[in-house]
């Protein structure tokens, strides 16, 4: 019995957080951050960066680490700033790389990500 009212209450706030008006709109900063993210866990995955070269796909973008071979074991996205223009955002990441002789290296970078209907991720110079 407690256990189907314990299910009970978990669906009325399953259905609060889902009725439409619930919390606010994701702003675009939280966009751009969400996309670095999808692009840094496929990069961490092991897939290939030519998914992201591929036309049709929605994220385009490229790493030099990623583009060398190096490996991402994790990173932690630190903070996102309006960039340029009004589409562009900056997001600063803590990377930790090992290359391929197993060398372990930790940097932090900014990617300028560029909203639209194709969003485009770009990593800044240092």
């Amino acid at each position: 019995m407690n256990c189907y009212r314990n299910l009970h209450y978990a669906g009325m706030i399953l259905l609060v957080c889902i009725t439409p008006g619930c919390g606010k709109p994701p702003q675009p900063a939280d966009k751009a951050e969400k996309i670095v993210e999808q692009f840094l866990d496929a990069w961490s995955r092991g897939e290939s960066l030519n998914k992201f070269a591929d036309p049709d796909h929605p994220i385009q973008g490229i790493d030099p680490d990623w583009k060398e071979g190096r490996r991402l074991l994790s990173f932690l996205c630190a903070e996102t700033k309006p960039g340029e223009t009004p589409e562009h955002f900056r997001c600063r990441v803590s990377l930790a790389l090992q290359d391929q002789k197993g060398k372990r290296a930790d940097k932090e970078v900014v990617y300028d990500v560029q909203l639209g209907e194709k969003s485009v991720i770009r990593r800044m110079s240092p």
